[in-house]
């Protein structure tokens, strides 16, 4: 079985697919930016290492934060919070998250939480 794709749009800086295979859709999107990365050994789930070059847990948090902020989904708090535990460079994101959470105040008194 292959996916089929559905939809396609591909931008400058950005691209947009819906891919569907037998009742399956799936939703892909990616904006290209220019990002520092580090090369990281994951684990497969046969047990294999791979190497992928990928954000630090510092540029994860400040994708998820500026995320947050665009579109207020509650996952991306999760994501926030499971990253801090990965943080070995905490002023790179300070003044951020405290801007987050200033934001989140402020919606709070308002009502409007997420």
């Amino acid at each position: 079985m292959l996916f089929v794709i559905e939809k396609k749009k591909i931008g400058e800086k950005s691209l947009y697919s819906t891919l569907k295979m037998d009742r399956t859709s799936v939703r892909f999107e990616a904006i290209f930016k220019k990002h520092e990365g580090v090369l990281k050994e994951y684990q497969k789930a046969d047990g294999n290492l791979i190497t992928v070059y990928t954000l630090t847990a510092e540029g994860f948090i400040l994708e998820k934060v500026e995320a947050y902020l665009k579109r207020l989904k509650i996952r991306d708090l999760y994501d926030i919070f499971f990253l801090m535990r990965y943080v070995t460079k905490s002023h790179l994101v300070k003044d951020r998250l405290r801007d987050l959470l200033n934001n989140y105040r402020a919606r709070r008194k308002r009502g409007r939480w997420f």
